[in-house]
This record gives structure tokens, sequence and C-alpha cells, in this order.
């Protein structure tokens, strides 16, 4: 089915949260901690409360954010910054996440916990 520029619009809100991105330069706001910082791509991707508490557990456990989870984020090292990077691109389950050199700044054990993750949920 061929789409007209008019559906893609009436759909964009569906479509946007479907979708995850995670460019080369970290785009997060120093003042925030890693927990506004998931509860506020959450809110703009349209993830009610409950589907929010969820995947905040999942993903404080894949990507090793509680140990730094209420700190804010200028006090984090790249590492730590680009895996909040990562999990405000997985956000809610997208079914399309493009990833601009997700292993920048990461130490190897991040490296390979990283793509053992992606591998887990393509």
């Amino acid at each position: 089915m061929k789409y007209k520029e008019t559906d893609w619009k009436l759909h964009m809100k569906q479509h946007r949260n479907k979708i995850g991105i995670c460019p080369q330069y970290n785009i997060i706001f120093p003042n925030l901690t890693t927990h506004e910082h998931l509860y506020l791509f959450s809110i703009f991707k349209g993830i009610n409360q409950s589907e929010f508490n969820k995947y905040y557990d999942e993903v404080n456990s894949e990507l090793r954010l509680n140990t730094f989870i209420d700190k804010q984020v200028y006090c984090l090292s790249g590492g730590q910054k680009r895996r909040l990077s990562i999990s405000i691109a997985m956000l809610g389950e997208s079914d399309l996440v493009v990833l601009d050199e997700p292993t920048a700044g990461l130490d190897p054990t991040s490296r390979r916990e990283l793509w053992d993750l992606l591998k887990k949920t393509k």
C-alpha cells in the first residue's frame, strides 16, 4: 500500500512512538538525573506510567544504570552517559532503533554487554 503525505502526517504520533534514536553525540541535559531523563523521554514517546515502570526495572538490570540512576548527568562518565543515551533510544520497546556508534566511549566489558543486549532484543 502506498502512503500519501497526508497519511504520514495523520499517523505521525503512532510512528514516533515506534522509533528510537541514539545519535553519535549524547543529547542529554546536564542538570537532570538519569531517572528524570528516562521519565521525560517516556512522556515524549507517549508511554504510560505502568509501561514506564516496567521498562525502568528492565533497563536498570540490563544496562546497569542503578548505580547512577539518581545522579545528575554532568557527574557521569562518558560511558555512563552513553548507556543512558542507548536506554533512551530503546525506551518503550521501539520497533526501529537507530544507533550511531553505540559503543563509543564504552569500556570493553560494557561493549560486550551492549552487544549481548542488542542481540537479545533484536
